[in-house]
């Protein structure tokens, strides 16, 4: 069989991605590259591509009114964190605006008409916050680059790095650091993946009996196979539901259509799940016998899945 492959958007967890996830993978959510935040970790500053202010607002109408500069940062705001003692601290908030007497003048390009202006802490903390504010409300992971570019996407926090930093943070603490090397084996695996997998206090060897999505070929209607993804429900104009497995470095985005689920606990959409899939009886529709939501560690990118192998 074969798949059709274009990206689509990520779960919940894309505020502190893209994105992966992601992907979830992830990640999607802007059309145009973000600014980054700026992180200072262990007496470097980073430009972090997490988002743990929105963390903050329980729903949108909690959610104070911002002014994005452009559409390279839909947010409205650039935060500077940094992690002292293992713990988030947001320090300040500022915006970019344009200086009108620096842009006026033929003699100043951009981005030097561009300035910053500074937002008080108490526009989005109770009155007489001061800095810098401990991030108790954000349990989440950071991803930051410690390596060169090695491709932009121009979308969200999609790009990806040589290297990469994920910080597992509780109530705003780091109870979990980890380094992912994009040009050995992370090439293979998406930012929405490793994101849900570094949510795991400790690694877990997770390499079972799961085929990797980017290699199905249901062969028939009486074959099953297990296998993983992202999970999105069906749409209103009656789109089939759908599994999502999120580019990476070396492989692009795959989307699988799901015709039908019979099991009746499914998991909320954008959940990292496993599957039982098999064709139906004409071979012409994925049904989905079985379903489980992936806990935090799970991968949804087979341990032992080669890029050679899509090529056989």
């Amino acid at each position: 069989m074969k798949w059709r492959i274009y990206g689509i958007r990520q779960r919940w967890l894309v505020p502190f991605l893209l994105f992966g996830l992601c992907i979830a993978g992830l990640t999607s959510v802007y059309a145009t590259a973000q600014i980054p935040e700026n992180l200072i970790y262990e007496g470097e500053t980073y430009p972090l591509l997490s988002t743990p202010l929105e963390e903050y607002f329980p729903d949108e109408s909690k959610r104070p009114e911002f002014y994005p500069l452009s559409s390279a940062c839909w947010r409205g705001y650039i935060g500077n964190w940094e992690i002292k003692n293992r713990t988030l601290f947001l320090k300040n908030l500022y915006y970019e605006t344009i200086d009108p007497e620096k842009r006026d003048n033929p003699n100043i390009r951009y981005p030097d008409y561009i300035k910053k202006v500074k937002i008080p802490l108490d526009y989005v903390f109770p009155k007489g916050t001061q800095s810098p504010v401990e991030a108790t409300w954000f349990s989440g992971v950071l991803r930051f680059p410690i390596g060169e570019r090695m491709r932009y996407v121009h979308m969200g926090f999609a790009s990806i790095h040589k290297k990469e930093r994920y910080l597992t943070i509780e109530k705003g603490k780091v109870v979990a650091d980890r380094t992912i090397d994009n040009t050995g084996k992370g090439a293979t695996r998406s930012t929405p993946d490793l994101q849900w997998v570094a949510l795991a206090r400790e690694p877990i060897i997770d390499d079972g009996d799961w085929t990797d999505a980017r290699l199905l070929n249901l062969s028939s209607d009486k074959e099953t196979i297990k296998t993983r993804g992202i999970l999105f429900l069906a749409h209103k104009d009656k789109r089939p539901a759908e599994l999502w497995i999120p580019r990476s470095p070396q492989t692009e985005a795959v989307h699988i259509p799901l015709h039908q689920i019979s099991e009746t606990n499914v998991p909320p959409p954008g959940s990292h799940v496993e599957i039982w899939l098999q064709l139906d009886e004409k071979g012409q529709k994925n049904m989905v016998s079985k379903i489980r939501a992936l806990e935090p560690g799970e991968t949804i990118h087979h341990p032992d899945f080669k890029v050679e192998d899509l090529k056989k």
